[in-house]
């Protein structure tokens, strides 16, 4: 399938006019927007007419990408499902309402409808495709508009997560602005019709409704409801996301309530505790809800582990792998480094073969040698700026386990540019963060 038999169904010259009138329109409300909080004293606005062109130059290049390059996909899959929704909608919206209230195994009746549902095989697609179903209805069931449409959620998304960098470190708004927009594989592949769209904008409003109640203790009902949304969209499309959030999220409360004790020496001396307890803490949470969940259960995610290798190895070109993998508990450990390493620092150059992994390759290479200069400036000094910051001690620990279970369960580097966008928005704030402060102090 090749962009001239996707023209008819999914791109009609049209659409670019449709286009243009919506990123007109976003693009003056953004304007007042600015003008608002401006006149506010909300300087981190000066930047929102930058996120929002580069969340609009990046759907649109993963659009065209998608319909030129790739064929099909993904994204492709996801968009006429939702546009099936739509039609039936329009059609018959007493049959939508039983069809969006029913699970992924359809009744005898929605066979019909099924069939043109590629991505309803398990329940996260299915709750995808019906998530995105309002988003592919306010696009008129054009493919071009939906991307752009979903470009803006994610910018909403992406600007709670640029936000709460910003509660801990008010100054540092070019660090978290590159952090959050401009790092290529979220730019990319964080604003479109995915899977991965999608918990990238539910991690980010978790984070920064958990910061707003759990740090700063300022409680709204609105808080804990639009948290519980996040969280449960989250279970239903990648829990693993959550799973790793939810030690860091421990860890980085215990770090920032450490700082009310007065004595540096009781600081250091109760830490160990506190992360022992945090790990602990994280651990029966994690526990308790695979109890509640087959799915999630350890054996079922070495059966799902082992599917994911066999899968992504089969589909050839861009895969890579870890060696010899024994599925025990010190097996897997062993794996970590490889695995860390792989998410954040592979592809290679020497590994690039096609367009997609060249993106990924100069990221991953640029990434190496800003990670080995800031070992080089800070040798191991920067780990204790880590601990003692509660915004950077999260970070790092959400980056090395997410970092640790996508680089683990990928095992190509396509889907791996896709899964590990929910990480790279936070290990890129710790290596700028790093980075500018090196820098000042050179024009110091």
């Amino acid at each position: 399938m090749n962009f001239y038999q996707h023209l008819e169904d999914l791109f009609h010259w049209t659409d670019l006019l449709i286009a243009a009138a919506y990123i007109l329109i976003f693009f003056i409300i953004g304007v007042f927007i600015k003008g608002y909080y401006i006149k506010r004293n909300h300087s981190e606005y000066r930047y929102l007419l930058w996120a929002i062109a580069v969340k609009i130059i990046g759907v649109i290049t993963f659009a065209f990408m998608y319909l030129s390059y790739y064929g099909d996909g993904d994204t492709i899959y996801y968009f006429e499902g939702s546009r099936t929704l739509s039609q039936l909608f329009l059609h018959s919206p007493t049959e939508l309402f039983r069809l969006l209230f029913s699970s992924h195994i359809f009744d005898q009746d929605f066979m019909s409808v099924k069939s043109h549902i590629t991505y309803s095989r398990s329940s996260e697609e299915w709750f995808l495709v019906q998530l995105l179903f309002p988003i592919v209805m306010l696009s008129f069931n054009r493919f071009i508009i939906a991307q752009i449409l979903m470009a803006i959620v994610s910018l909403l998304g992406a600007w709670k997560l640029f936000q709460t960098f910003l509660m801990f470190y008010p100054r540092k708004q070019k660090e978290a602005f590159i952090a959050v927009f401009l790092v290529p594989s979220v730019l990319l592949w964080g604003g479109g019709v995915l899977k991965d769209t999608v918990s990238l904008v539910f991690i980010s409003t978790f984070f920064y409704y958990s910061i707003k109640l759990f740090y700063l203790y300022q409680i709204k009902l609105r808080y804990f409801i639009l948290l519980f949304i996040s969280g449960y969209i989250l279970f239903m499309t990648k829990f693993y996301i959550l799973l790793s959030f939810i030690p860091a999220l421990i860890i980085g409360w215990m770090s920032y309530n450490l700082r009310s004790i007065g004595s540096r020496f009781f600081r250091i001396l109760i830490a160990p505790f506190i992360i022992l307890v945090s790990f602990v803490g994280g651990y029966f949470l994690i526990t308790n809800i695979q109890s509640k969940s087959e799915k999630y259960a350890i054996e079922n995610i070495q059966s799902r582990a082992k599917g994911f290798h066999s899968w992504h190895t089969h589909q050839g070109g861009s895969s890579y792998n870890l060696g010899e993998i024994k599925y025990t508990p010190l097996g897997l450990i062993k794996k970590i480094p490889a695995s860390i390493n792989v998410t954040y620092f592979r592809p290679y150059l020497s590994e690039i073969y096609n367009v997609g992994t060249a993106v990924a390759g100069l990221e991953s290479f640029l990434s190496l040698i800003l990670f080995i200069l800031l070992l080089w400036r800070y040798k191991l000094s920067w780990l204790k700026d880590i601990y003692l910051s509660p915004l950077l001690f999260l970070s790092l620990t959400y980056v090395i386990i997410l970092g640790f279970i996508v680089g683990f369960i990928s095992y190509n580097y396509g889907a791996l540019s896709r899964y590990k966008i929910p990480a790279m928005p936070f290990f890129a704030y710790i290596l700028f963060f790093f980075y500018f402060e090196y820098k000042a102090k050179i024009k110091e």
